[in-house]
């Protein structure tokens, strides 16, 4: 917001995932939901803000699997309740942006980093 950062959440997944896209997909959901949560709490407010909001991922395959489940037999496990993400994208609420992976400002929190790699993330969410 006002491009800074306001929220942030930390937590292990409740289920267990048997890939990297469904773990990707998975963390889409909660950013999400809580995406859902703030754009109705700044309507309530009377705040504007930019509709529909934007995620940005580093996972293509999480990101496809979003737009089109239809062909993704590896996915036929994930429960229902993890494929509201896919109802947010096709009303429009939500849009999913590919991001490169040097740009993911979420590594910061996620991995460890190279000092240089470090400072341009900070940079990013305008941390100096």
């Amino acid at each position: 917001m006002a491009g800074a950062p306001v929220t942030w959440s930390s937590k292990h997944q409740s289920t267990i995932a048997l890939s990297m896209v469904e773990t990707e997909y998975v963390t889409m959901l909660w950013c999400a939901q809580q995406m859902v949560w703030m754009q109705a709490w700044l309507d309530e407010v009377g705040i504007e803000h930019i509709k529909p909001g934007v995620i940005k991922g580093d996972n293509r395959g999480a990101i496809a699997l979003t737009k089109n489940t239809k062909d993704h037999g590896k996915v036929k496990h994930i429960d229902i309740h993890h494929h509201y993400i896919c109802e947010l994208v096709d009303s429009s609420s939500i849009s999913l942006e590919q991001i490169s992976s040097a740009d993911n400002a979420a590594d910061l929190f996620t991995k460890p980093l190279s000092r240089n790699v470090h400072h341009h993330l900070l940079c990013i969410l305008n941390v100096d």
